[in-house]
């Protein structure tokens, strides 16, 4: 990969999914923030104020890193994210820690499409064509989610001496981000006019409204399932309480979870070349309804293992449903659009969310699993017959 100055953004890209992952606050956040006296409900409003972040400046800082530069965006993501870390280290009050939300969100609507569109525009930039896209996300989903089971691990073991040790080291390791960003190389590529503010957003909706039905279905399910999983992550640690699973399991448990996400979105370009984007497709559709069923109806650690198929729907959805919708993107505002469907993620969970907090606060875990389940299973069939619909597309991710 030293062959184009170009091809060295790759493993730097993948170096800063794992640093941005490498949050190990993350397996005992919950609990964390109970410690400094926030309720379950607390927790699902500080959710909400990220998700309000999101849904306003998600899709503007994906239409700056299309109009201007992607290193640039990078950068001020390592910023904000170890700025962002600091004020979570030194947290005391609810409204600290909606501080610290805010902050973590402008990092992520930076970041969030900008790697994906470096990627892409490397490989352009380089004339690499020895692997597909996909072959690249894939490593890249890998990366970010063994940054989180190392997190995961060490975060476990630190909250079992003291709850808040998690949080002050990643008052130092969240800074990585920004040193990995300052050594990328911008390639180069087409940019959306930097006078043309409004016709370049009627582009992008003429692009949207002439999409092809496919690819409008594309993004309903990387943005729904997207959420499932999104939503199964808050749902996690307070579930696991319910169980009587001890704090000290959570680090495990957490990093189990990511270990699964990695290893599946790895091999993922192997399964949809043997079995195709029609068959797996029911796989990445159906794990959820029947991981929020059992979830729902055990209650116990049998109902807590069913993160796994929660992280087989997660894995396949990030690499391989990715991969098909930036098959079909233009490059000039790729980045926007894919933090369209990021944006989308955050606007469900900042209008259900709290909602759902309050639910789980009066330990109504059944009720809220189940009805997620129900939800999930008719979406399933639903999206599943419409994508059916529209023939076998081929593959987008290649091999592995």
């Amino acid at each position: 990969m030293s062959a184009s100055p170009y091809l060295n953004n790759i493993p730097k890209i993948s170096a800063m999914n794992f640093a941005v992952s490498f949050l190990i606050v993350m397996p005992v956040i919950i609990p964390y923030w109970q410690s400094k006296g926030l309720s379950l409900q607390e927790v699902y409003q500080l959710q909400a104020v990220f998700g309000a972040v999101i849904v306003t400046l998600d899709l503007p800082a994906g239409y700056l890193s299309d109009l201007l530069s992607r290193k640039a965006c990078l950068i001020a993501v390592g910023v904000l994210y170890g700025a962002a870390s600091v004020l979570l280290g030194i947290g005391q009050t609810f409204w600290d820690f909606v501080a610290f939300e805010i902050v973590m969100a402008l990092a992520l609507c930076f970041y969030s499409g900008c790697d994906v569109a470096m990627i892409y525009d490397s490989l352009a930039a380089a004339g690499e064509n020895s692997h597909p896209p996909g072959y690249y996300l894939g490593r890249r989903v890998f990366a970010a989610q063994m940054g989180e089971s190392v997190a995961s691990l060490a975060g476990g073991m630190l909250a079992a001496s003291a709850l808040f040790l998690p949080a002050k080291i990643n008052m130092i390791t969240s800074w990585v981000p920004l040193i990995v960003a300052f050594t990328l190389k911008e390639p180069p590529r087409q940019k959306l006019s930097s006078r043309h503010h409004a016709e370049n957003w009627r582009e992008v909706f003429r692009f949207l409204r002439g999409s092809s039905s496919l690819l409008r279905s594309l993004m309903a399910m990387a943005l729904l399932y997207g959420f499932a999983s999104y939503l199964a992550v808050w749902i996690y640690q307070p579930y696991w309480k319910e169980v009587h699973i001890p704090l000290s399991w959570f680090g495990y448990l957490w990093m189990i979870s990511n270990l699964l996400v990695a290893v599946i979105a790895r091999f993922a370009t192997r399964g949809e070349n043997r079995w195709g984007f029609q068959r797996i497709k029911w796989i990445i559709l159906f794990a959820p309804a029947v991981g929020y069923a059992l979830m729902g109806s055990l209650m116990n650690v049998w109902g807590a293992a069913m993160l796994a198929l929660f992280s087989l729907s997660r894995g396949l959805n990030q690499v391989i449903t990715i991969s098909h919708i930036n098959h079909h993107i233009p490059p000039a505002f790729r980045a926007t659009l894919n933090s369209l469907v990021s944006m989308g993620v955050r606007a469900i969970f900042f209008i259900v969310g709290p909602w759902l907090g309050g639910w789980l606060d009066r330990k109504a875990f059944m009720s809220v699993c189940l009805g997620l389940a129900l939800f999930y299973g008719v979406l399933a069939l639903y999206l599943g017959l419409r994508l059916r619909r529209e023939g076998d597309f081929g593959h987008a991710t290649g091999s592995s």
